[in-house]
């Protein structure tokens, strides 16, 4: 008896156990036989978890006429992950997470609930589900022109916009890996759909010259812009790089755009609200269906939140009339329409791999921005100033979910333990304001309050945090980023599940590798500016349509393909 394993092409794997009769001299007693028995069972299940530590896609059967396993190979992912497309392979999950037929911990309103009961980590549920739904999108992206338009029409139940095909051209050409994952522009521009364009252009020139924004159009395939600053305010040089930035996005494509006009708020917020009543009652007049939203993140659904985020708290948040204003940030209360934002995007910087990052530690630094400091405000609850307190608390004890490795069968209840908050801030975190505080009232003494109550730290350059395991950023949920509860509730159960508990002990270090290696992967093939102009120019499209008349014309349909495909970008 042996158990061979090798390798197929170089990829699948095959084991085979072949048991021999009279491999072993003489008859054997029942003991023994049943010890070869144990020997077959334990071997086959060592090559079945062997087998699926390889690769994630694979699917595993027990034929019964063959002497092997064998991958069931239903072709090639039509869109590769970036991540495996590099040669790397997923980190285990443990097998109870793999083979569970039903959730462990159910998932309401976008929030995992724990089961105190179960006996699997929850983050590793969270990390299975994030790579099947990772991979299911992967696989369904839109391959040609016509299944992007049958997908289009399927999602959102219209002809795409005129122009599609030579936005398609332009995705094509520059790889854009997720040709159908523009949701965001369907939520954005929804409620729009309910005014004519009669009314909706009304509006927007309304918008247009009012202090601060600036002005984006194109006819005939010149553009031209309009900034307009408050005479006494912010001086043109402070905000002239934002245009600048929206230009040269759609440089490349301009003359392939239909005429439009969008008005952007010049700073980096959001600009107007709509109630919610306001925002059903423009739905109501529509056919068009909406896309699922991003629940947990939903004001609406969570209004606990609202005092939690700059944005929002201590705000008199009105609704007023739906206005058509580009922003380059927004949340679910506000109607405006989210561009890209350019200028968050850093480019040239040096890859470290994990194995030489020496620190440990989650490290944040940043200025207290984000809300108005002031003794009229709720400033103290608010997502920056909260961070930098919890992560710098000296007294009391928190209770902490142990490490995976450390559960050892126990129950999510049985193993949580109580620490003392001040060794763990100090062991998991570096976070801290950096330069004086700003945006504060000086004359209430808010300021002072800040920099005395606060720790503020040296800022660290960007190739100094390269060497940090854990950096906050924002990007593909449990596949590229660890995500946190706005209360920052789960912040020490998310990082003792990486790092392990205090002695370094327990820790999931190959997963949180495979995300930080995985995100940088996606940023790399995802957040290109070839991306960001993909972006921009089907959300062009979509808004020109709305501002034309309503005709026949302003749809995507083939005779525009044939008419017009010497238009179509071949960048």
């Amino acid at each position: 008896m042996y158990l061979e394993a090798r390798w197929v092409d170089g990829r699948q794997a095959v084991a085979s156990l072949r048991i021999f009769r009279g491999a072993l001299p003489g008859r054997r007693s029942r003991l023994e036989r049943w010890l070869l028995y144990l020997v077959v069972f334990v071997a086959l299940n060592c090559a079945l978890l062997w087998v699926l530590s390889i690769d994630d896609n694979m699917i595993v059967s027990l034929p019964f006429r063959s002497g092997s396993w064998k991958q069931k190979s239903s072709g090639p992912a039509r869109s590769r992950d970036p991540y495996t497309a590099m040669g790397s392979t997923r980190a285990s999950l443990p097998p109870e997470a793999i083979f569970r037929a039903s959730q462990a911990h159910e998932v309401e309103d976008g929030l995992l609930k724990v089961n105190m009961e179960s006996k699997l980590h929850p983050v590793y549920q969270l990390i299975r589900d994030a790579r099947t739904a990772w991979n299911n999108k992967l696989a369904r992206q839109s391959q040609s022109l016509k299944e992007a338009v049958q997908e289009y029409r399927r999602r959102y139940g219209r002809h795409p916009p005129k122009g599609f095909d030579r936005w398609w051209r332009y995705v094509k050409a520059n790889n854009v890996s997720l040709p159908d994952e523009y949701d965001q522009i369907e939520r954005d521009l929804l409620p729009f759909r309910a005014l004519s364009p009669q009314e909706l252009g009304r509006r927007q020139d309304e918008l247009s010259g009012r202090h601060p924004t600036y002005t984006l159009q194109v006819t005939n395939g010149s553009l031209h812009t309009l900034l307009s600053i408050e005479e006494g305010g912010a001086s043109v040089s402070d905000f002239k790089y934002r245009v600048e930035d929206q230009v040269a996005l759609i440089e490349p494509i301009v003359n392939y755009l239909e005429d439009f006009k969008a008005v952007y708020w010049l700073h980096d917020n959001p600009a107007t609200a709509i109630t919610y009543d306001h925002r059903q009652e423009l739905l109501k007049t529509l056919r068009g269906r909406q896309s699922d939203h991003y629940r947990s993140m939903d004001i609406c659904e969570h209004p606990e939140m609202v005092p939690l985020h700059g944005t929002l708290a201590g705000v008199n948040l009105q609704g007023g009339p739906l206005t058509p204003m580009f922003v380059l940030a927004k949340t679910r209360l506000h109607g405006d329409i989210l561009g890209v934002p350019v200028e968050q995007v850093v480019d040239g910087m040096r890859h470290i791999p994990w194995e030489h990052k020496v620190q440990e530690k989650l490290i944040w630094r940043g200025r207290n921005t984000g809300s108005t400091y002031s003794k009229n405000t709720p400033w103290r609850a608010t997502q920056r100033p909260r961070l930098v307190e919890v992560a710098n608390a000296e007294h009391g004890e928190l209770e902490l979910l142990g490490p995976p490795a450390g559960m050892g069968g126990k129950t999510v209840a049985e193993d949580r333990t109580r620490i003392p908050r001040a060794m763990a801030n100090r062991y998991y975190f570096d976070i801290a304001f950096v330069d004086e505080p700003i945006q504060c009232d000086v004359p209430d003494g808010t300021c002072q309050e800040i920099a005395e109550g606060y720790h503020f730290a040296e800022g660290i350059s960007h190739d100094a945090a390269l060497y940090y395991k854990y950096i906050i950023d924002v990007m593909q949920a449990w596949v590229h980023y660890v995500p946190i509860q706005l209360d920052y509730s789960d912040l020490y159960d998310a990082i003792a599940f990486f790092r392990g508990d205090l002695s370094g002990q327990g820790g999931e270090s190959a997963l949180a590798k495979e995300i930080a290696d995985a995100g940088r992967a996606w940023s790399n093939a995802n957040w290109r500016r070839a991306d960001m102009t993909a972006y921009a120019f089907r959300l062009y499209l979509e808004w020109a349509r709305l501002l034309a008349p309503q005709t026949d014309e302003t749809d995507f349909v083939e005779k525009h393909a044939r008419n017009e495909g010497d238009r179509a970008p071949s960048l």
